[in-house]
């Protein structure tokens, strides 16, 4: 579902690239994909080909053609926007679809394998954000937009998604997901996000309508390593971290190291998003049969 089966087979080939297999296609004698654990882009094209001109980065001989690799850069998106069209967003009409928020960027590919997982008969908005949490998060709307595409060219989606700016739908979730990635992997970031967040509630909450209370969540000197993700599954617990987001990624110390362990452990974090999504788009998946 959605995944290319044109693949591209002379860059998947090539000798230490690395080339992550969902995102390589061949599209018309050009075969694409993300290389290097996802981190750069990489086109091999006949040479002399008009398609190499509009890529960024460095170019080197493959046999007859020419292989480029470069950075995941807004020049290098656009290029891949004008070689895949199914790259761009499009109106999703009157089908039922299914909102999936990003608050870091780094949450579509988990959101595309639960889709995958699901079935069939959901038309996916994975560029999603508010105005109030792109304010939080620092990010603008080609940011939201472009952080999105890359995900869905790293899983290969080729079906249509959608695009907005909605109020109501489900970045939170990918937000909690991501902590309970790090509660997992580095306890002692996840005892700090907890505590700081718990010290920013009272004054973050004033602009949602929340009904958590700090005298009922535990001490996180009260909670082993090993219980750590299990917090997230209880009501206080859960909605503190999800209406401090804004105070935690403004906040160097925290968001780098965040964001550093999410770069490190995308299956991780791929995964625990592809379990938490499933259970919620089953119901609806394939005209709401299963």
């Amino acid at each position: 579902m959605g995944l290319t089966e044109n693949t591209a087979t002379a860059l998947l080939a090539l000798n230490g690239l690395h080339v992550r297999p969902n995102s390589a296609v061949s599209v018309e004698g050009t075969e694409v994909g993300l290389a290097g654990s996802g981190q750069k882009v990489a086109v091999l094209a006949p040479s002399g080909s008009q398609v190499i001109s509009g890529f960024e980065g460095e170019s080197s001989a493959a046999g007859d053609r020419t292989l480029v690799l470069g950075p995941m850069n807004a020049a290098n998106l656009d290029a891949l926007r004008g070689l895949l069209p199914w790259l761009r967003p499009r109106p999703l009409g009157t089908r039922t679809s299914a909102g999936f928020g990003d608050r870091l960027g780094r949450a579509t590919p988990g959101h595309v394998r639960a889709l995958r997982a699901a079935g069939g008969g959901l038309a996916p908005i994975f560029a999603q954000q508010s105005i109030r949490e792109m304010e939080r998060t620092g990010r603008s709307p080609q940011e939201v937009l472009d952080d999105a595409t890359w995900g869905v060219f790293a899983e290969g989606w080729q079906e249509c998604f959608g695009a907005d700016a909605g109020h109501l739908k489900t970045a939170g979730p990918s937000y909690l997901e991501a902590l309970r990635t790090v509660a997992a992997l580095d306890p002692d970031l996840f005892r700090e996000i907890y505590d700081f967040s718990r010290g920013r509630y009272e004054e973050d909450r004033t602009s949602y309508h929340v009904s958590s209370s700090l005298e009922r969540t535990v001490q996180r000197e009260d909670v082993p390593n090993e219980e750590l993700p299990a917090l997230l599954e209880r009501f206080d617990e859960r909605e503190i971290p999800h209406v401090t987001f804004g105070s935690v990624l403004k906040e160097a110390r925290l968001r780098d190291r965040l964001m550093g362990l999410l770069r490190e452990h995308p299956e991780h974090y791929a995964a625990d998003l592809e379990k938490h999504f499933l259970r919620h788009l089953e119901p609806f998946a394939n005209g709401g049969s299963q």
